[in-house]
């Protein structure tokens, strides 16, 4: 094995090292045990749960750690809260070892880039400093790792994975690598490598003339000639040693010293002209730090340029499109102007025609020899037709090449042009028409004459043929008459051959100017074809200057609506972020205020408990000297009962029992003083007992309120940190909720409770009640019991007028607006409604400081001082389930005003067994809702066994049947014993007791005292006793409020509105809705509705939310309120309450 390969090796193997302790550390680093049995693979980052139940073996559930915190500081009760704690360190020290493993890889490239040196020539060979630090830094990190890792209380769950194992494996791996390199290979590396490698680069050998004299170039170093066989010499020495040849080992480490000496100096020299090398460089960048800038200016100029020149090509692309315009016009025109040229074209071939077809009858009547004189007048109309056909044609024809040639360079002036000589064409060719019409009239005319002297010809030649004879003596006068004839003949013939001559000139002239024509029309068809190609080659310019244009205009839309897009979700996000910091304030400031007068009146509690307790400890030193002094009487009174002698005996001693009944009969007022006074010392220590309680009970509250402050604090600066995304879902779950505080929220998320409060009728800020208030003279509160009965009456009036506009199929009024009237109809004077309106206003606000619960019920029901009022249709549902509440509550007259006052505070309070009828009743279409309700009211008491028992036997007690009967109704199968199963639906479905399934299981482990699974009747007989819980059902234990059932119908409706808008959001798709994209959304929910009833709901929703399009949530928020397509509703309909 050779050095290179052992350094690939070595360089191989550190890295699939750290792939693999990557991947240990994510996710298997460690392995936990919980008490449960449960196999847990922990990383740095993520945690899987090995199943420990056979039937699913290869079952494996994995989560992020920050979940499983996140679920540890929830849950206090989480079973793997102990993990939890452990979790930060290990944490911790894998931070810690990351950072190892990145030192790691930094030596590694190290190494690699070191090789690569080597390799090429330019390093010294030297390679072993970092062999040696990648198994020590491994090391380190791996003890620091196993330290921190199980270092603190629950290190006994914790235990090392086999990413632990990975990592002591291949650490031993590098540390036998660089075991291997120091003790067989450095040897070798430092003779063979240093000896075989090139040692010095090519530039550094000096360059000889061939003179002998040493010529100095730009790379030269100044090295000698002895420098030059340096290298040569050592190769030498080499091949000596591996021949055999034996060298003074000595000798020749001392030469190989002085070489190196020689070299280190001039490598010295070589370092210095190196030094003032780069100070000359600095020097030179310390100059260029002026043209720096002014190539900045440059920049910026350009910058400026390339801007103008963005304005010219948007004008350009401007002036483009007009263009377009005006060449469409154009190629208009020239269409219509070719197809003008072309019927010009035609009517030209068509004269050039007409005249060859006249000429050649005029050829034909020459060569007829003899023909008669025509009419002169025909003659006449010929020759001026002619001309005046030859003058416009010659006109035409200078008209055009005139045209042609001065108005070349104007397209619309040559298109004008050719519109009117096409117009002159169209005159021209009705002339030649009408002239052709002559012309053939002329040729029939000839025709005729000449027949007429061919049959004359005939006719004298057959007259000369007949009398030959007497032709001699008829000579003379036929002779005189044929001559004279002959005569009128030839000159008529002359005439004719003139007319011929001229026809034929003009001929001529008009193949000339037809000629000239047919060249003009070319020219004009050859430029016309020019303008078609430039016109065809600007469009293909100015199209793809178009498509371009096109391209950059779609960009820029597609641009403009992404921005818009975007823009309206950074607005919808800074709205919604702006409403959750200012609900968050106003509720830290609400908390604060509740706190600080929490705070205040414990302190004065505790100042008056003080006060109090330094009272009764001057009461019992009193009673004490009274004590004393009555003892020091006793003593007395003793001494003078005794006998008087001074060795008395047993016998006339007095016993403690005579000494007390003598006492008694002869002093009954001291008797009676003592018993009065160890009285009165009782009940000062079971005063001072509770008291010492209640301040017990005052500072765990105050540690609550600072607890809950400290969690708003905290959730504060995390929103603010990390804001809130929009188009997020919410994850519904059903956590607990504070059993007599509906202003708590615990059992809802921020995101959740800003719903609720967009689901509400009536804006806080606008409320019209508030308003009223707010302008009236401030008036002390109102004293709490006073306002309890004021509001008890409110909601019975309410309940009253509610039912009748139900009846008569009105809408019922909000609250807030029906109290205004009831408070005028309750006390008869405006100003005395007025007064007492402010001061129960007073009184409401500062119960809903204080999170009073019924108080923050009917601030929530007026929409007053709370951030999520009670909508309209809920609160007459509400209502009436207070008025049903009020029919099976008990009797509030008990001995002490404080139980009294206790009781009425919370508007009462009623057995759980009646309260469970009335919720059966109310909610006898949904049996899961009022389960879950009645689990509800009770859920933070710590007596949930006696609870269940008291519904479930209470009941049955009621009935006021054996418990031997219901063990028989519940034995279907007349088994004297019944399961838990049949125990269980028997209860919940054959007696139909609405309890959960979890409550049904308890009682039956309860009543099955051996646990072997089956109830029999000795054991229900020796456990339920009816007569017990008939009047435990009354008891104390037994009680609820009517502000916990009021705040659990809370609870369960806004939990249900959760799930409504759940479920539509995850319906949406889109991160905003336009007009189009929301009436589709709205018609698939609500297809009854109507266009404008959509348009005016798109309109409010656009107004509330301050943008162009709406969000998903505004849609949503707008189907729950107006309970379109079923959502928004629950399971608290009026109707359910129609036959109650």
């Amino acid at each position: 094995m050779n050095f290179s390969y052992h350094a690939k090796l070595n360089i191989s193997a550190q890295i699939i090292c750290s792939l693999f302790l990557l991947y240990s550390l994510c996710y298997t680093f460690f392995t936990g045990y919980t008490t449960k049995d449960l196999s847990l693979d922990i990383g740095l980052f993520s945690i899987s749960f090995q199943s420990p139940s056979s039937e699913f073996q290869n079952l494996e559930l994995q989560t992020k750690i920050s979940s499983l915190l996140t679920v540890c500081d929830i849950n206090q009760d989480f079973p793997l809260k102990d993990l939890c704690l452990v979790l930060p360190k290990l944490q911790a020290g894998g931070y810690f070892y990351i950072i190892s493993l990145l030192v790691l890889q930094f030596c590694i490239l190290n190494s690699a880039f070191s090789l690569w040196w080597v390799y090429t020539g330019r390093g010294p060979g030297k390679y072993e400093s970092t062999n040696v630090l990648s198994p020590a830094i491994l090391m380190v990190s791996l003890v620091s790792y196993s330290i921190l890792g199980t270092f603190g209380s629950s290190a006994r769950l914790i235990s090392e994975g086999s990413g632990m194992v990975y990592c002591f494996f291949i650490d031993i791996v590098l540390v036998l690598l660089c075991l291997h390199y120091f003790l067989i290979l450095k040897r070798n590396f430092i003779t063979e490598f240093q000896l075989f490698e090139e040692p010095l680069p090519v530039e550094n050998i000096p360059k000889h003339s061939r003179s002998g004299t040493q010529s100095k170039g730009p790379y030269d170093t100044g090295q000698s000639e002895d420098d030059v066989g340096f290298g040569a010499r050592l190769r030498k020495k080499a091949m000596n040693q591996s021949q055999g040849v034996q060298v003074n080992e000595k000798s020749f480490c001392k030469e190989v010293i002085d070489d190196l000496s020689g070299e280190i100096e001039k490598l010295l020299d070589q370092k210095n002209r190196l030094e003032d090398s780069t100070n000359n460089l600095k020097k030179l960048m310390e100059s260029s730090i002026p043209d720096i800038a002014l190539y900045q200016s440059n920049i910026e100029i350009k910058n400026s340029e390339i801007k103008t020149l963005k304005d010219i090509i948007k004008n350009f692309k401007e002036k483009l499109i007009e263009k377009d315009i005006k060449l469409e016009e154009i190629e208009r025109d020239l269409s219509v102007n070719k197809a003008l040229a072309q019927a010009l074209s035609s009517n030209n071939a068509l004269l050039a025609k007409n005249l060859d077809e006249r000429d050649r009858v005029l050829e034909n009547i020459r060569n007829s020899g003899t023909f008669k004189s025509f009419d002169d007048a025909s003659e006449k109309d010929s020759k001026r037709d002619n001309q005046s056909a030859h003058d416009r044609y010659t006109e035409s024809t200078h008209a055009t090449v005139s045209i042609a040639q001065s108005d070349r360079e104007s397209m619309l002036d040559k298109l004008n042009y050719l519109n009117k000589a096409l117009e002159v064409q169209k005159d021209i060719n009705e002339q030649l028409h009408y002239k052709n019409k002559s012309l053939e009239e002329i040729k029939f005319k000839l025709e005729d004459n000449l027949n007429k002297l061919q049959k004359k010809q005939q006719g004298k030649s057959m007259i000369c043929a007949e009398d030959s004879e007497g032709s001699r003596f008829q000579i003379p006068s036929e002779d005189l008459y044929g001559n004279k004839k002959l005569s009128d003949s030839e000159k008529l013939l002359n005439d004719q051959r003139e007319i011929i001559k001229k026809l034929q000139d003009k001929k001529s002239q008009y193949k000339l100017q037809i000629q000239a024509l047919q060249k003009a029309l070319k020219d004009i068809t050859d430029d016309r074809d020019r303008l078609a190609d430039d016109l065809g080659s600007t469009k293909e310019n100015l199209r793809s200057i178009e498509d371009l244009y096109i391209e950059a205009c779609d960009k820029h839309i597609k641009y403009q609506e992404d921005w818009n897009i975007e823009k309206g979700d950074i607005l919808y996000s800074k709205n919604i972020l702006a409403r959750e910091l200012e609900t968050l304030k106003s509720r830290l400031k609400i908390q604060e205020d509740a706190m600080n007068s929490e705070i205040l009146e414990a302190t004065n509690q505790i100042e008056l408990l003080k006060d109090k307790l330094k009272y009764y400890e001057a009461e019992f030193e009193t009673a004490q000297n009274e004590i004393h002094r009555l003892k020091d009487l006793q003593d007395f009174l003793k001494n003078d009962l005794v006998d008087k002698s001074s060795d008395p005996s047993e016998d006339i001693r007095l016993s403690p029992q005579k000494f007390t009944q003598l006492l008694s009969l002869t002093d009954p007022r001291f008797d009676k003083t003592l018993k009065d006074l160890d009285k009165s010392f009782h009940s000062i220590i079971d005063e001072k007992e509770d008291l010492r309680k209640s301040c017990v009970e005052k500072e765990m509250a105050i540690l609550e309120l600072s607890e809950i402050n400290q969690k708003l604090s905290e959730q504060i600066y995390e929103l603010k940190l990390q804001p809130v995304s929009s188009e997020k879902a919410f994850v519904y779950e059903r956590p607990s909720m504070h059993s007599e505080s509906s202003a708590s929220s615990s059992y809802m998320s921020l995101q959740e409770m800003l719903i609720v409060e967009s689901l509400a009728d009536i804006d806080v800020r606008n409320n019209p009640l508030l308003d009223k208030v707010l302008k009236m003279k401030k008036e002390p509160p109102m004293i709490y019991s006073n306002l309890w009965k004021l509001m008890e009456s409110l909601m019975e009036e309410k309940n009253k007028v509610d039912k009748l506009d139900l009846a008569l199929k009105r809408r019922p009024r909000h609250a807030a607006e029906f109290t205004m009237d009831f408070m005028l109809s309750h006390f008869g004077l405006q100003s005395l409604a007025n007064k007492q309106l402010k001061a129960m206003s007073q009184s409401l606000e500062e119960l809903n400081k204080l999170n009073h619960p019924y108080g923050v019920f009917f601030c929530r029901l007026l929409a007053l001082y709370h951030s999520r009022p009670i909508s309209v249709d809920f609160s007459v549902f509400l209502l009436t389930v207070q008025h049903l509440f009020n029919g099976i509550s008990l009797s509030n007259k008990l001995s002490k005003f404080a139980d009294h006052y206790e009781i009425i505070q919370y508007g009462g309070h009623a057995s759980i067994v009646d309260v469970m009828e009335l919720v059966m009743k109310v909610c006898k279409n949904h049996r899961d809702v009022g389960e879950r309700l009645i689990l509800s009211i009770h859920k933070d008491s710590e007596q949930k066994l006696e609870i269940a028992l008291l519904k479930v036997l209470g009941t049955m007690a009621k009935t006021n049947k054996k418990p031997k009967h219901f063990f028989e109704l519940l034995d279907n199968n007349s088994t004297n014993s019944l399961d838990y199963h049949e125990f269980v639906d028997g209860i919940r479905y054959t007696l139909g007791i609405w309890i959960t399934q979890e409550e049904a299981e308890a009682i039956c482990a309860y009543i099955d005292t051996n646990s072997n699974g089956v109830i029999t009747m000795e054991e229900w007989v020796g456990k339920v006793d009816f007569s017990i819980y008939k009047e435990k059902i009354y008891t104390k234990i037994a009680m609820v409020t009517k502000v916990q059932v009021l705040n659990a119908f809370i609870e369960e409706y806004e939990l249900e509105m959760i799930e409504d808008y759940n479920k539509l959001r995850q319906t949406i798709k889109f991160r905003s809705l336009d007009q189009i994209e929301f009436e589709r959304a709205m018609m698939n929910i609500e297809p009854n509705l109507k266009d404008h009833e959509i348009v005016k709901l798109f309109e409010e929703v656009r107004k509330n939310e301050r943008t162009n399009n709406v969000s998903p949530e505004g849609f949503c928020i707008a189907v729950l309120k107006n309970k379109l397509g079923g959502y928004g509703i629950g399971s608290f309909e009026l109707k359910d309450l129609a036959g109650v």
